[in-house]
């Protein structure tokens, strides 16, 4: 695994969940929390399985996406080899392991420990029925772990709904608030702020890439499905490769690209946060039905593909995008919870890393209250203390920048830009799904009594209607 040493975190929590106690911590993103409880609840569990008379279903982990629930599962996976072994361990989003409860085949009579990972972002997935019924069904003497990076109404809700008739069950718990930021300090992340016009967002991402002012793998946020697929396009023409990362994708995909992004197969993605993406949705924001619909397939490979956009997948949240040396946020988070995710995929461990946040005029409200509150969470004492600082943005640094420098650039940019239209990027997302669509070994059969709808699958413009200056761009489609 590579480590050398003990986070705080797992400094402080493993040691008292070997003896047994239930834990509530909060804890920075990327301070090491799930080797915190898989470390010491494995070592339990598989303890346990030497004296164990029948095999079952000992470990229950939850967690809010799809992803991060892949991520908890791998690293168990690296933990238990050389195990003589298995742990007996569930990993899940709540829906899904609620689903498998109610059709019977999952137990929960037999869970001794049970682990709720980014428990504030259980509310923002819709998890929060799911988990009471769960939680409802689990034996009340259970050794539990609950964590977040952030505290927030969220967390609260989550807490009072777990525990508000059941407080014997915080009887054996010990709350960990660790005395930490919620980001790393400044030596090793660094935040800047580039406050300009909404058109000229994409002139300075441009410049970015092309002029290499920014090196290492990168991370773009927009919080908007098509602003992905447009940045995508546009970037293309001017020969900067990227790969998109949004809920519209399967989930095989999506997991599959950020193992590729991790395996540094590619430096860039662009990624739709999905807690701006869930707390409004566009009139233009085209589902998988919508495709199908788009596609005219008959009823039996709707019924196989399924019909909406994911609302379990997360780009944001609790990832360990590995080595990820930048965070650019094209579009600025709607709250300071999102940015701390956002950021928080940056700078991990004892790595450095650095944020660019764009900020239009529309945007500089939100962004000046996310600066106070990061200012005060960052720095905890000044809380208290009445500042002499006029400087209102706080933790964030204006990024030195000349604009004239970029006048050169901006008239083809322009011009690419308002060529892509909203009927082109939906073209682009169409292309993505027939693509994903063709290489499912779900409809393998389907298309060989089919062949047809495969051909109808195929007629799609290359260029998406753009004349293109680079005549291949790279597109990662996972075999799923």
């Amino acid at each position: 695994m590579g480590w050398k040493e003990p986070t705080l975190i797992q400094e402080r929590a493993i040691p008292l969940m070997l003896t047994g106690k239930s834990i509530m911590a909060q804890a920075r993103t990327g301070s090491g929390k799930t080797a915190a409880f898989l470390v010491p609840l494995m070592h339990r569990m598989l303890f346990s399985k030497n004296t164990a008379t029948s095999q079952c279903t000992r470990m229950l982990v939850l967690a809010p996406s799809k992803e991060l629930c892949q991520q908890i599962s791998n690293m168990a996976a690296q933990l238990a080899i050389g195990c003589s072994q298995l742990p007996d361990m569930v990993v899940g989003p709540p829906r899904r392991v609620l689903a498998h409860v109610q059709a019977k085949s999952l137990s929960l009579d037999n869970i001794d420990s049970i682990v709720i990972d980014e428990a504030d972002l259980m509310t923002a997935y819709q998890h929060s029925d799911s988990l009471k019924q769960i939680w409802s069904q689990v034996p009340s003497v259970c050794q539990f772990f609950i964590t977040s990076a952030t505290l927030s109404s969220s967390l609260l809700n989550i807490n009072s709904l777990l525990f508000a008739d059941e407080q014997n069950r915080l009887r054996n718990t010990v709350v960990l608030r660790l005395k930490e930021p919620p980001l790393p300090p400044a030596s090793h992340l660094g935040q800047y702020v580039i406050k300009i016009e909404e058109f000229q967002k994409m002139l300075v991402l441009f410049y970015l890439f092309k002029l290499k002012k920014i090196m290492g793998k990168t991370i773009v946020f927009v919080n908007s499905i098509n602003k992905g697929y447009k940045l995508r396009m546009v970037l293309g023409q001017f020969g900067i490769a990227s790969c998109l990362l949004n809920s519209e994708l399967p989930w095989a995909s999506r997991c599959d690209i950020i193992s590729q992004f991790n395996a540094g197969h590619y430096d860039i993605i662009i990624a739709t946060d999905d807690a701006a993406a869930l707390g409004k949705k566009p009139k233009n924001n085209v589902n998988l039905k919508g495709y199908v619909e788009i596609l005219r397939l008959p009823m039996s490979i709707q019924k196989i593909i399924g019909m909406e956009s994911d609302v379990e997948s997360g780009t944001s949240r609790g990832l360990d995008f590995q080595s990820a040396s930048n965070i650019i946020n094209f579009d600025f988070p709607p709250d300071v919870t999102s940015y701390i995710h956002r950021v928080g995929r940056t700078a991990r461990g004892t790595c450095e890393g650095t944020a660019v946040s764009m900020v239009s005029v529309d945007e500089h409200n939100t962004y000046l209250k996310v600066a106070a509150c990061l200012s005060n969470m960052m720095n905890p004492v000044a809380r208290h203390k009445k500042s002499t600082r006029t400087n209102s943005d706080g933790v964030f640094q204006a990024y030195d920048l000349d604009m004239s420098l970029l006048e050169d650039f901006e008239y083809r940019l322009q011009d690419v830009w308002h060529s892509c239209t909203d009927g082109l990027v939906r073209q682009a997302r169409r292309k993505e799904i027939a693509s994903q669509l063709l290489n499912s070994k779900k409809l393998l059969a389907y298309f060989q009594d089919n062949p047809g709808d495969m051909k109808l699958l195929r007629h799609d413009k290359r260029d998406h209607g753009l004349k293109t200056q680079v005549q291949s761009q790279k597109m990662l489609v996972a075999v799923y």
